[in-house]
């Protein structure tokens, strides 16, 4: 599983989105798509060895997995947003 920080950047969380420059924004995006596909590799994999065990005791609980992967996307559409206000702003 990834680090449970591996999506977050508090370089682009803590600052105006006027003054957070496109590259910063650029990789943030970068960091935060990655993590995501990590997260969602990690959980279906797992889904897919509880599907073939054949263990009736094999219990897997996703929804801390579910959590990381939701809040990384939470936090991807949150760059997202600040994206779109600093174009609204240059407009």
């Amino acid at each position: 599983m990834s680090d449970n920080t591996s999506h977050q950047d508090s370089s682009v969380e803590s600052e105006d989105p006027d003054l957070v420059p496109p590259e910063v924004l650029a990789e943030s995006i970068r960091n935060k798509t990655n993590a995501i596909h990590a997260q969602g590799d990690a959980l279906a994999e797992k889904l897919e060895c509880m599907a073939e065990a054949d263990d009736d005791d094999v219990t897997f609980d996703p929804a801390p997995m579910m959590t990381e992967l939701l809040e990384t996307a939470s936090d991807l559409i949150e760059v997202a947003h600040k994206i779109e206000a600093a174009r609204l702003h240059d407009s």
